[in-house]
């Protein structure tokens, strides 16, 4: 159901002028002339919001629907109205009221993307999008990388720009147009470049320079520039949110419940149905198709079809694996040597500490303090989590502890002292990700042949964290087929912890850097009976 209308728009009049200069730009209406559905004009009149005085209600807008719905051809559209058509307020009707728009001046307009193929998913159709007669009146000129027109004979450009985040810094930009957001990551500049993108618009003169976003829903574990737009758009929609709500976040995604049987194509069709709205165009059954291709993964449907945020990645811990190594084992007797990990949160997720026998493998959880949800106050006790290390530090021989210090810094530099050359400091965020990536191997390798067990009383908790987690590749290799992978939530807001997983790992690496260092396991000797002894 779409939202209210706004009652002060310039979209309609946009909305106008795209219809009566503006072309189909392929498919089976090619050349046919341009019109919106219902849903695209609703987005275009919300877009042009403005308020009593003219200025923009939205500084930033998301436009994230299922691939094929007609994202790039909207977005061409409204560039192609930012560069000659009636967006910017000229006052208001005498006898109406209503917002009337003008052309911007000399309008510069940037086209983003993480490569040059993403920007071109745009930029190629603004030739057979624009009608010769409007060509002809703005003197249109395109080129590979550069788009120009003359209105009232000043002239105006569009330029596509990939993430080469330097050589935009300080440009002075009317409208952007950020393609692919889901795709904007860190290690391909994309991060960079939004941030540059935010900053330009801050420094063009009347306030009135936007950007406008466009991209399939984001994998959750993938910390791109749209999964920065949907937590901030949840964040500005916070009650007790005092900013200003300046992100038009528009998205219509499939309603699907734990009802919802993927392996039913009735039931996907219509998930399909509701994801992709009044497109008429897009073949539902098609896209079927393509979902029960082996090669679409289960997480790539939900996000690409049904417009879902799910993670696209893999579960790093098979059940099977986790449930072959277990042990019914008792817990080690007292004075046992192990190793400690410890990984934790303060309020918004789980805190666990593993245990590793150092001669056996044989892990099992040490302690567990998981959020509870009913509780907003809810927070880790740290005076438990002190007295449980005091504890196994009294009852075991501790050869070696590494514990994650984020959230817990104060309390790990002070367990180093307390423990000097026992204890130590285990980042696993930052810089760490291909050494993290590398222990996290070894310790699924360890558990897939059981040279690491696991066992105890929290046992099924253990196994909670460890299958909750999700995968997320950093380069390099684990073995012959195998990427190296960190581990992730499924996203940031899940409910499902992933701690003892990675306080599993920790502890395992604890465990084989005593082994690299010297420790050696305990020789056990057989007594045998001395016939003298009985003298």
């Amino acid at each position: 159901m779409l939202d209210p209308w706004p009652n002060r728009s310039l979209g309609w009049q946009v909305g106008e002028w795209c219809e009566g200069n503006l072309l189909v730009p392929e498919g089976p209406r090619y050349n046919e002339p341009w019109e919106f559905t219902e849903e695209q004009m609703h987005f275009l009149v919300r877009w042009y919001e403005v308020d009593a005085l003219g200025d923009f209600v939205w500084r930033r807008g998301v436009l994230r629907r299922a691939k094929g719905w007609g994202k790039d051809p909207v977005a061409a559209a409204i560039v192609l109205a930012e560069l000659l058509g009636p967006v910017r307020y000229a006052g208001n009707g005498t006898h109406t009221g209503v917002p009337k728009g003008r052309q911007e001046h000399a309008p510069r307009i940037d086209i983003v993307g993480v490569n040059e193929d993403s920007t071109q998913n745009t930029t190629t159709l603004f030739d057979p999008m624009l009608s010769p007669a409007a060509a002809a009146e703005h003197r249109w000129y395109a080129r590979e990388k550069i788009f120009r027109a003359y209105p009232n004979g000043l002239k105006s450009e569009i330029r596509p720009v990939t993430a080469s985040h330097r050589g935009r810094e300080g440009a002075r930009r009317t409208f952007y147009v950020i393609g692919e957001t889901h795709q904007m990551v860190k290690g391909n500049g994309g991060i960079r470049m939004d941030e540059v993108v935010s900053r330009n618009l801050a420094k063009r003169v009347g306030g009135q320079a936007r950007a406008l976003a466009i991209t399939n829903a984001h994998d959750p574990t993938e910390e791109s520039v749209a999964e920065r737009d949907y937590d901030s758009h949840v964040e500005q929609n916070k009650a007790e949110y005092k900013g200003v709500r300046d992100i038009l976040y528009d998205s219509l995604e499939a309603e699907i419940d734990d009802s919802f049987d993927f392996d039913d194509d009735d039931q996907v069709k219509a998930a399909l149905k509701q994801a992709y709205g009044d497109s008429y165009w897009v073949p539902l059954d098609r896209i079927l198709k393509t979902i029960r291709d082996p090669k679409t993964s289960v997480g790539e449907a939900h996000r690409f079809y049904f417009n879902r945020i799910v993670a696209g990645v893999s579960s790093w811990m098979d059940p099977e694996t986790w449930d072959k190594a277990y042990d019914p084992r008792k817990l080690p007797k007292k004075k046992t040597p192990i190793a400690l990990g410890f990984d934790g949160s303060r309020r918004r997720d789980a805190t666990g500490i593993v245990a590793t026998d150092m001669d056996t493998g044989f892990q099992w959880v040490a302690g567990v303090w998981e959020k509870d949800w009913l509780d907003p106050e809810w927070e880790v006790s740290e005076e438990q989590v002190n007295h449980t290390m005091d504890e196994l530090f009294a009852d075991y021989k501790v050869i070696r502890a590494y514990f994650d210090p984020p959230f817990w810094e104060a309390a790990v530099r002070e367990w180093i002292g307390k423990w000097p050359g026992v204890a130590a400091a285990y980042y696993t965020a930052g810089s760490n990700n291909l050494k993290i990536a590398r222990a996290l191997a070894a310790y699924h390798d360890a558990i897939s042949t059981r040279a690491c067990t696991h066992g105890g009383r929290s046992g099924e908790v253990f196994r909670r964290h460890v299958l909750a987690a999700v995968t997320r590749e950093v380069g390099g290799r684990a073995g012959e087929e195998e990427s190296l992978v960190t581990i992730w939530k499924k996203s940031k807001d899940s409910r499902e912890s992933i701690d003892l997983g990675m306080a599993g790992m920790i502890s395992w690496q604890a465990r084989l850097d005593a082994i690299t260092a010297g420790w050696r396991a305990r020789k056990k000797f057989r007594v045998v009976p001395n016939p003298e002894w009985d003298d």
